[in-house]
C-alpha cells in the first residue's frame, strides 16, 4: 500500500522507509537539501542518484551510479523502455528497504522504479519548466502495455517538439495520481495540482548553511543552454553569449554538458580557441547558482531557462538574450 502525505508527515512512519532521490540538476539538489533537513531524514536511509553527473556534495547519503551503455541506448531506441532504469531498480532492491521516491517527473527511468515491489510512495521535486506547465495528474497503471503506449505518446511529442524547436510539450502525462506530495519553492509551481498535495519549502537557510560559495565578488554570469538547443555551428551561439557578458564574467554550462564527455570536450575546444578580448572563464560543475544567489545579488544572462524564475525569487536579476 502506498503512503499519503499525512503518513509522510509522521516521523515514525517516514523513518521506516529508505529515501531515494533522483537528482539531475542543481535546483533539485537545492530542494532535496531542504527536504532532508526539514524532515530530519536519517543519512543512512538516503540514496542519491544522478544521470547527469550533478554535484550532490551538500547532501548526506549513499551515492548510486548506473552508467549508460551502448546496449542501454539501443534498448531505448528499439523498445522505448529503460534498461538502465531496470538495472537501477534491481540495485535498489538489493541495497535498500522499502523506499520512497523523489523525482522531477515520470520519465522512463522513473517508471522502472515505480514498478518495484519495494516502491511505497512517490513525491515530485520542483525542477525547471515542467513544474510550471498546466499539467494535471494522469492515472498510473503498472501495466507494461499501458506504459509502452504512454512512452509512444511521449516519443511522438518529443520528436515534434525538437522538429519545431519548441519549448512546449504536447505530452502532458508527467505527474501520476498516486504521488503523495509535490515539493516546491515557488508559488506558481504545479498550478493544476490539488493544494492538499503541495508542500511549500521556503527556509533556504538549510542550503546556505551547507554550501560554500565559490563566486563571491563575481556578479555577472552567462547561462549556456542545453547542447540540444545549439545549431550545427556552436561557435556562433558561444560568441553571442560572450558578447553580452561584461569583463570578468563566468559562464555556467547546462547540466547536460557534464553528462557526456564528448559534448563537454567539444564545447571546451571551441571555447578555448575563441579569440576573446575579455576575461571570461567557465564555472566548475560544483557551482550551484541557486545557492550562490543566497550570498549576494547576481546578474544572469542567457536564453529561456527556469533560472529566470529562480533568480527573481532569490533576489537576483536575469537578462533574457537570444543565442540560438
Amino acid at each position: 500500500m502506498l503512503i499519503n502525505l499525512k503518513d509522510y508527515q509522521n516521523k515514525f512512519i517516514r523513518n521506516k522507509f529508505s529515501h531515494v532521490f533522483i537528482l539531475n540538476n542543481p535546483i533539485s539538489v537545492f530542494i532535496a537539501k531542504i527536504i532532508i533537513d526539514y524532515f530530519e531524514i536519517p543519512p543512512n536511509k538516503i540514496y542519491l542518484i544522478s544521470f547527469r553527473e550533478t554535484n550532490v556534495d551538500i547532501l548526506p547519503g549513499k551515492r548510486i551510479k548506473i552508467n549508460l551503455t551502448f546496449l542501454d541506448k539501443l534498448f531505448r531506441k528499439v523498445f522505448l523502455f529503460s534498461l538502465q532504469g531496470i538495472r537501477l531498480r534491481r540495485t535498489l532492491e538489493r541495497t535498500c528497504n522499502e523506499f520512497l521516491l523523489y523525482c522531477d517527473w515520470d520519465n522512463r527511468d522513473i517508471i522502472e522504479l515505480i514498478n518495484s515491489n519495494k516502491h511505497k510512495g512517490q513525491a515530485y521535486i520542483e525542477e525547471g519548466q515542467s513544474a510550471f506547465n498546466h499539467f494535471r495528474e494522469y492515472g498510473l497503471r503498472k501495466n507494461r502495455f499501458y506504459q509502452f503506449q504512454r512512452l509512444k505518446r511521449w516519443k511522438k511529442s518529443s520528436l515534434l517538439k525538437d522538429k519545431l524547436s519548441s519549448d512546449v510539450h504536447t505530452f502532458i502525462e508527467f505527474f501520476n495520481d498516486k504521488a503523495f506530495g509535490f515539493f516546491s519553492i515557488s508559488d506558481g509551481s504545479y498550478p493544476l495540482i490539488d493544494k492538499s498535495k503541495k508542500v511549500m519549502l521556503n527556509d533556504f537557510s538549510y542550503v546556505k548553511n551547507a554550501y560554500k560559495p565559490k563566486l563571491i565578488g563575481i556578479k555577472h554570469i552567462g547561462i549556456m543552454c542545453s547542447p540540444r538547443r545549439l545549431k550545427k555551428d556552436w561557435c556562433i551561439s558561444i560568441k553571442k553569449l560572450i558578447e553580452y557578458l561584461p569583463n570578468n564574467s563566468v559562464i555556467k554550462l547546462h547540466p547536460e554538458f557534464y553528462s557526456n564527455k564528448i559534448i563537454f570536450n567539444k564545447f571546451l575546444c571551441i571555447f578555448n580557441n575563441l579569440k576573446i578580448n575579455k576575461n571570461i572563464s567557465l564555472c566548475d560543475n560544483d557551482v550551484m547558482l541557486e545557492a550562490e544567489m543566497l550570498f549576494e545579488k547576481k546578474y544572469l544572462y542567457g536564453p529561456l531557462t527556469s533560472l529566470i524564475k529562480y533568480s527573481n525569487l532569490l533576489g537576483s536579476d536575469f537578462k533574457k538574450i537570444v543565442i540560438y
